[in-house]
């Protein structure tokens, strides 16, 4: 059998490499992430005008509907799409 020293020894030298590999960790090499990223584009397209509610649903609807078509291609043509 081991001694008490001997023991203690060798669970001190294993915590020191222990804690040595872990802050030698930190010297490796960054990992590298490749993101999207979205850049603002400057674009000379005018402002549309919100459609109104009123009182006629299908009315206020059709508004709504050429609204957002209307801003779908203001967005295509400062991406460049035609």
């Amino acid at each position: 059998m081991m001694s008490k020293a001997k023991a203690l020894k060798s669970l001190s030298t294993l915590i020191i490499l222990t804690l040595f590999v872990y802050f030698m960790k930190g010297c490796a090499e960054p990992k590298v992430v490749f993101k999207e990223v979205k850049v603002p584009v400057a674009c000379d397209v005018k402002e549309r005008k919100k459609p109104l509610k009123n009182a006629n649903v299908l009315e206020y609807l059709k508004e709504v509907l050429v609204y957002a078509e209307g801003l779908e291609k203001d967005l295509n043509y400062c991406k460049g799409k035609k």
